[in-house]
């Protein structure tokens, strides 16, 4: 998975300190290493995710099945896969909610 710089970050690596400036886009070798930075909002991960307002976000650099503007899967789809609860779902779709979310 890629993730996304939120924040000026040194980040250190088998080869020594990076560098990383706002919006700067990476896939670390563990990713279990970043939570860490991810829970503090300090990276962003590059799939769909919804933000701390709840607000649906899709990368541009994600996955392009989740470009629901360019042909790909419609959001009811997208919103399903993140398991979003009903309120959510109810501010992007008119679709039922489907019963395997929650």
């Amino acid at each position: 998975m890629r993730y996304v710089t939120t924040v000026h970050i040194k980040l250190k690596t088998s080869t020594g300190m990076v560098d990383l400036r706002p919006g700067h886009t990476f896939m670390p070798r563990y990713p279990e290493a970043v939570k860490s930075l991810v829970a503090k909002g300090i990276v962003l991960p590059m799939n769909p995710y919804l933000d701390k307002n709840n607000t649906l976000r899709i990368p541009f650099e994600s996955d392009p099945k989740y470009h629901w503007w360019a042909g790909g899967q419609n959001i009811a789809d997208t919103l399903a896969e993140l398991e979003v609860s009903p309120e959510v779902w109810k501010e992007y779709t008119s679709d039922p909610y489907p019963k395997k979310v929650h």
